[in-house]
């Protein structure tokens, strides 16, 4: 005798256009956060002066520089 077991199997949710956006930019500014303090704290540990003036480096690589 065997037992016929039906699955119901659930689609597979679908995320809009801008959810999936959402998503990829909060991921990547997560990452781009965690390395930028990984290698600022790196530096305060070993003492290293000046570790603050990348941040105006870090600004212009940041935006967008049309002019």
């Amino acid at each position: 005798m065997s037992a016929h077991h039906a699955s119901a199997t659930l689609p597979a949710p679908r995320f809009s256009r801008a959810q999936t956006w959402t998503v990829l930019f909060l991921f990547f500014t997560g990452i781009a956060f965690l390395s930028f303090n990984y290698k600022y704290l790196d530096d305060l540990a070993r003492q290293q002066g000046g570790t603050l003036l990348i941040l105006p480096a870090l600004f212009v690589l940041t935006t967008l520089d049309l002019f």
